[in-house]
């Protein structure tokens, strides 16, 4: 008798947990844009999904939307080649309904084949002193913009922004009709010396534990030698500078009767002329036991290594610095023609809140 009541409570909770509240929720298989009809997406519908809609009938993508403020990703399947932002009117998971979908493409379609599907040709938008051949295409009817790249070369769809028709029936997007010139990226710093100066530097040994120390004259050692740091021509000391930083953590434990070991790790701050840089490096010292390791020189070396790392990587990156790519610069436009289309939604709505800048496009689509 026993025997049976344990079976039937192991199965009742098998049953329970192929029930849907205990199952995983979908993701998000993406609909054909083309059956977009102005108002419904899939299962996303412009004006009354909310947040708490969504997260409650869709799994939401680990990654999260911190890139655009007031959305949620979508967890898709893997290997789909696309992302997809689910995008709201304000941050209120309970109140605030879906504006907009934003769909971004690995490999997106043509142009064309956009064209076909739509049935519609849509109005090409470009904006002046661009740096690469790209443009946004406005197709009115349909609800939907699109960012395309690589107009002369194939021109791939990057990403489709989805919404009600209604925002775009007055032609608010300020831009040519006209295809515009192709310029370079200014470079306003050309010719500036690529070096940095730090007045700033800090030693701490305050992770150091066991039989391990550094005596003070040490320490003043260390930082005298630090001033001397030039990262292949890319930093030099300047007392009381803040701009720069050159800092050496000290790590570690030992202890006689069993060893132990010693970690540097060297951050150099500095401001290129295009902005800030960073860099670090690091190196780790294994210590036998019943050794002397109140004497520096055990692991002198240690920091040696450390700070030349460091130092490679800072000089790397100082010398790489320069001007935003022309992908870059797109990417940055894009984000802000993005945030327009946003404020230009609620505007609409008549609501007047300002939508948080955002940088949907920051590293996707390259």
């Amino acid at each position: 008798m026993q025997r049976f009541k344990i079976w039937t409570f192991a199965t009742a909770i098998v049953a329970l947990a192929s029930t849907p509240a205990f199952a995983d929720k979908p993701e998000f298989a993406l609909p054909s844009i083309a059956a977009f009809d102005g108002v419904h997406f899939g299962p996303l519908t412009l004006g009354t999904t909310t947040a708490s809609d969504v997260k409650g009938s869709l799994k939401i993508d680990k990654n999260g939307a911190n890139s655009i403020p007031w959305s949620l990703r979508l967890s898709t399947p893997k290997g789909g080649g696309y992302r997809v932002f689910a995008i709201f009117s304000g941050p209120s998971d309970k109140t605030d309904t879906l504006d907009a979908v934003l769909v971004q493409y690995e490999a997106g379609p043509s142009l064309d084949a956009v064209r076909n599907d739509f049935e519609e040709k849509g109005q090409d938008f470009y904006q002046t002193d661009r740096n690469s051949d790209w443009a946004l295409v406005d197709f009115a009817d349909k609800g939907v913009v699109g960012f395309v790249k690589d107009i002369e070369r194939g021109s791939t769809v990057a990403a489709e922004m989805v919404m009600s028709p209604e925002v775009l029936k007055d032609g608010f997007l300020d831009l040519s009709t006209t295809p515009t010139e192709i310029v370079p990226v200014p470079d306003p710093h050309a010719g500036d010396p690529k070096v940095a100066p730090f007045g700033t530097i800090d030693i701490s040994t305050s992770s150091l534990s066991g039989d391990l120390r550094l005596r003070r004259e040490q320490i003043h050692d260390i930082r005298d030698d630090i001033k001397l740091a030039g990262a292949r021509g890319t930093i030099y000391y300047e007392e009381h500078d803040s701009s720069g930083s050159y800092d050496v953590d000290f790590s570690g434990d030992y202890k006689w009767d069993k060893g132990g070991s010693v970690t540097v790790t060297v951050t150099i701050s500095g401001n290129s002329p295009y902005g800030p840089i960073s860099a670090k490096g690091d190196a780790t010292k294994n210590l036998d036991k019943n050794e002397r390791v109140g004497d520096f020189n055990y692991y002198r070396g240690a920091l040696h290594d450390a700070r030349a790392s460091a130092e490679k990587n800072f000089a790397y990156a100082m010398l790489k610095a320069g001007p935003p790519t022309p992908a870059d610069t797109r990417r940055m436009a894009w984000d802000g023609h993005f945030d327009a289309l946003r404020q230009h939604m609620l505007e609409v709505q008549r609501v007047t809140v300002k939508v948080p800048p955002s940088q949907p496009f920051i590293s996707f689509p390259q």
